[in-house]
């Protein structure tokens, strides 16, 4: 959430307060009790809240809307140009491992990610199941890291 939370301040020229939570779900308890005033939690996360009308969602994050939240529009299309911020999950094996091992394990990963059982699991989540090559993973990778990165130096952040 903090990488997040930079980025918009970065895109939009405007500087908030970040507070550093252990974990999604202490920051979204807070969103909705009230105190504070915005977060930019995952959708899984806050999506009950949203459901129940204790939370208000104003716009997702990712490029394009989301399936689960149709009326909300992005951030983009909210006036926050070039505000596109995506959470991924990714299978990831130790350097080393020999190709052949690391071409089955994908082969194994986009069979059962294409079950549609999987995929509607994961759109109850608000996730949406995506695969590929591995070479194609590792340039979102390094693509992800450099993008992110810029803006964890140029906002300071810190591991504590």
């Amino acid at each position: 959430m903090q990488v997040s939370a930079e980025m918009f301040n970065l895109v939009s020229g405007i500087r908030t307060v970040g507070i550093a939570y252990k974990g999604g779900a202490p920051a979204v308890a807070d969103l909705a009790a009230g105190h504070v005033q915005f977060a930019f939690p995952t959708l899984p996360s806050v999506l009950p809240f949203v459901k129940s009308g204790r939370v208000r969602a104003i716009a997702v994050s990712t490029a394009q809307r989301s399936a689960l939240l149709p009326e909300v529009p992005t951030m983009i299309e909210s006036g926050v140009k070039d505000f596109d911020f995506a959470e991924w999950y990714g299978l990831f094996v130790p350097a080393g491992v020999a190709a052949d091992i690391v071409r089955r394990l994908n082969e194994e990963a986009v069979a059962v990610l294409r079950q549609s059982d999987v995929r509607e699991r994961f759109a109850v989540q608000g996730l949406e199941a995506l695969s590929g090559t591995p070479e194609q993973f590792g340039e979102l990778v390094r693509r992800d890291l450099a993008r992110f990165g810029d803006v964890v130096r140029r906002a300071g952040i810190k591991v504590e």
